[in-house]
């Protein structure tokens, strides 16, 4: 029991603290994921590298957010990776993405652990989650071109 409240204290030791709003109806949403069947590649656009500290509640995993040409695909797309199979990618490669299947379902507490940044929301500072606003997968990033 010690133990697990050590962890819990520390978790929230390593946070920053903030004045914003968590918008809980977002977080709770989480990712619009969608099934893609094919491998695809993507420009990209942002990079979020895992940094968070090892967690026995949480999925440690990137977000690469990139645009695509595949007229069968959203114009710009969220991937979420995990981290062990992340290189160290660059704004502006080519990243050829091998979909995959989510590594966890909904009744499994590992969740991934979001990156959220402060956004204003009607006025109101909210924290919001990055790459929610696009549809995502679940996918093995390989840079193709640099």
């Amino acid at each position: 029991m010690k133990k697990v409240i050590f962890i819990v204290l520390l978790s929230f030791l390593n946070c920053k603290s903030t004045n914003s709003l968590i918008d809980y109806e977002v977080l709770r949403k989480g990712y619009d994921l969608i099934k893609i069947e094919n491998d695809f590649e993507i420009k990209l656009t942002e990079f979020y590298p895992c940094n968070c500290m090892p967690s026995c509640i949480s999925t440690k995993f990137s977000l690469l957010i990139g645009t695509t040409n595949n007229i069968n695909l959203p114009k710009k797309i969220s991937i979420l990776s995990l981290s062990s199979n992340d290189e160290n990618f660059k704004i502006g490669d080519l990243i050829k993405i091998k979909p995959t299947k989510k590594p966890y379902d909904e009744s499994d507490r590992r969740y991934p652990a979001y990156f959220t940044k402060e956004n204003v929301v009607n006025g109101e500072n909210k924290m919001v989650i990055i790459g929610s606003e696009y549809k995502a997968t679940w996918g093995i990033p390989k840079l193709t071109h640099r």
